[in-house]
């Protein structure tokens, strides 16, 4: 049986904002071990609860709203994380500084639900794949001209 490729089209809008905040150490370092385990260098996590993906890459994870397969559209980024692993000096500590950047108004209270739900999803999608490699997915991401 042959399995097809779920492809995923994303648009990196024009930056909002900006903040610098931090992240819970587990929640990194779990996206980087599922990313480690992915066939691809990106992998799409559902966030079922907020109805969003979030799409890990190295050192970045980026949130969008979930769209029908139906839709030909590409989806706009909403937030991102940069991860400022470089500076996490203290090994030990418990949380990571990270770089947010908001590409709409008003998401301040869906990222504070996104570090809660986000790391729910992680979980979920560690104990699916623990013991495989997370399926290729074709992931296409573009920045806004």
């Amino acid at each position: 049986m042959t399995s097809s490729l779920n492809s995923y089209h994303f648009y990196i809008p024009k930056t909002l904002s900006h903040a610098s905040t931090m992240v819970h150490s587990s929640c990194y370092k779990l996206s980087m071990g599922i990313l480690i385990r992915a066939e691809k260098d990106q992998v799409v996590i559902p966030i079922d609860k907020l109805g969003m993906l979030a799409v890990i890459s190295d050192n970045k994870i980026m949130f969008t709203q979930q769209k029908p397969e139906s839709q030909q559209h590409a989806i706009p980024v909403q937030i991102s994380w940069d991860f400022l692993v470089a500076e996490d000096r203290d090994a030990n500590s418990q949380h990571l500084p990270m770089n947010t950047t908001f590409f709409e108004e008003n998401l301040e209270e869906l990222q504070q639900r996104l570090t809660g739900e986000f790391y729910k999803a992680l979980m979920l999608a560690d104990e699916k794949y623990r013991d495989k490699a997370i399926p290729a997915q074709e992931i296409e991401i573009a920045s806004q001209q």
